[in-house]
């Protein structure tokens, strides 16, 4: 299952919306991982990966889910 979900990315800057596998949705925080290549984040979103060293993902605030497919 995917979302579409928009991040509150900075109080002064527009928010960021994203495509981010369920299972990087733990509440209102998406885990996002520490890759810098957007081949690299697109490849893991659509694996759904998770790593088991979760500690260096960013934790980002959603302001909303504004879709969810399965």
């Amino acid at each position: 299952m995917f979302s579409i979900v928009e991040f509150e990315f900075d109080k002064e800057i527009v928010n960021e919306v994203a495509v981010a596998p369920s299972c990087w949705i733990k509440g209102d925080y998406c885990l996002w991982p520490p890759f810098r290549n957007p081949d690299s984040i697109r490849a893991a979103v659509r694996k759904c990966e998770l790593s088991q060293k979760t500690s260096n993902w960013k934790s980002w605030k959603i302001v909303r889910v504004m879709k969810s497919f399965e």
